[in-house]
């Protein structure tokens, strides 16, 4: 039963809402409008609400929308604001219940900053958790980029006999269940990031789980095919 799990990091191990509405809130702030509070922003987001929007609600002019997302990408990763983001309390659990199944967990990871991600890793303990962890900005697309960073671990894994075994990917967002169809994988959506429910109706999941805490029972009730 052992089968290749490839995990997402954001809002799937680590909680980064903390991070996210932070630079929302102190840009809104600087270009002079009123920030929604934290409950109503990540809701929004989590319902997948345009961008324009919400800052329409939080009383931006529209002639900053394009500054702010400019400095929205700039700053969301930098260190400063890094450091709010905190493992979900079930993540470590959860993961080592499926090492001690004998699963081997690889890392995939959407960044524009790879160091920075890795010291983030290495902060959070997660580092060691890994057979193989890809973070970085390769290809012009969230899944195009993870789909090519499962194809670089599994023509690894060809020479060192892991390819016989199945393969699921674990995410918070369509990148996931996009990936998942582009390399034949079963995709695992968790509601605990960025997404929720009624964000997956167009791209539907093989499965939809509330965080990966429930993710080893899953593993153990259903069949999912052999990579090939």
């Amino acid at each position: 039963n052992k089968m290749n799990i490839f995990f997402d990091l954001d809002g799937t191990l680590i909680d980064t809402s903390l991070r996210n509405y932070t630079v929302y809130k102190n840009l809104v702030t600087k270009l002079t409008g009123k920030p929604l509070n934290k409950n109503i922003y990540w809701r929004l987001k989590r319902n997948k609400t345009k961008l324009s929007k919400i800052l329409k609600l939080s009383q931006l002019p529209e002639n900053s929308f394009a500054l702010f997302e400019k400095n929205f990408i700039k700053k969301i990763e930098s260190p400063r604001y890094l450091k709010l983001d905190t493992l979900f309390p079930f993540t470590m659990l959860a993961l080592n219940q499926l090492l001690k199944s004998e699963h081997h967990l690889y890392l995939i990871s959407y960044r524009q900053y790879r160091e920075r991600a890795l010291d983030e890793i290495s902060t959070l303990g997660l580092n060691k958790i890994f057979k193989n962890i890809k973070i970085g900005r390769i290809l012009n697309s969230g899944y195009k980029t993870k789909s090519e960073f499962i194809n670089q671990i599994n023509n690894k894994n060809k020479k060192i006999n892991h390819l016989n075994t199945r393969g699921i990917i674990v995410g918070d967002t369509e990148d996931e269940v996009l990936t998942a169809r582009s390399r034949k994988l079963t995709s695992v959506i968790v509601l605990s990031g960025i997404r929720n429910k009624n964000a997956f109706k167009k791209n539907r999941p093989d499965f939809i789980l509330k965080n990966i805490s429930l993710l080893p029972s899953l593993l153990e009730t259903i069949s999912i095919p052999i990579d090939i």
